[in-house]
């Protein structure tokens, strides 16, 4: 009888010591669904596919918006936030539309160039495009002058298209906006961030 009931009590203990060992592992082990995701810019991307290009494209949404909220403004608003231009030029242009002469304004800050596109008519300022060489100013959205491809391609993800100048000197295009009908370039000299050009849809 003692015999018996000492085998019994090893079969418990064993049963109970692989038990807590098998628990004491999966507490350890993080489970596929765990995942750990930063909004950081600077910071690597983690997680599932889907949730790396939700970020990414949530990063490339918020450039966007940062290029408008900036730039898309009159001109007195422009002069107000970023001083006077160092130069500004009008070339007078031809309405699609209308047939009307409008007028496309060119001011020349330090570091960046804006393009207005002025409706006479309708004495409304449209932002034709920006092209900046300041890319610090962007850096709170992980934006910064001599960034790698690999980086910036880490940050926002695959461009749409690339455009290749010279061997040297290559630009990768993402789009965006309401219907994707936005451009942000992004223009590299021997593998390193240069300048940055926004053309926002105009129709």
């Amino acid at each position: 009888m003692k015999s018996i009931l000492l085998y019994i009590f090893i079969l418990a203990l064993t049963f109970f010591s692989s038990s807590c060992t098998r628990e004491k592992r999966q507490a350890h082990t993080p489970s596929d669904s765990t995942v750990t995701l930063t909004g950081s810019p600077s910071a690597e991307i983690s997680g599932t596919p889907t949730q790396r290009d939700s970020l990414q494209q949530d990063r490339l949404k918020a450039l966007f918006r940062e290029f408008d909220r900036r730039f898309n403004r009159s001109p007195n608003d422009l002069f107000a936030a970023l001083g006077n231009p160092q130069k500004a030029e009008t070339t007078v242009v031809k309405n699609r539309h209308t047939g009307e002469m409008d007028e496309v304004l060119s001011f020349h800050f330090q570091g960046t160039t804006i393009r207005l596109y002025h409706v006479i008519d309708m004495q409304k300022h449209l932002l034709q495009d920006v092209e900046t060489t300041d890319l610090n100013r962007f850096s709170s959205l992980g934006i910064f002058e001599a960034m790698h491809v690999n980086s910036l391609r880490q940050l926002f993800g695959p461009e749409s298209n690339r455009m290749e100048e010279t061997p040297t000197i290559v630009s990768l295009q993402y789009e965006g906006g309401v219907d994707a009908t936005d451009y942000l370039t992004f223009v590299f000299h021997g593998g390193e961030l240069r300048r940055v050009i926004y053309q926002p849809y105009l129709d």
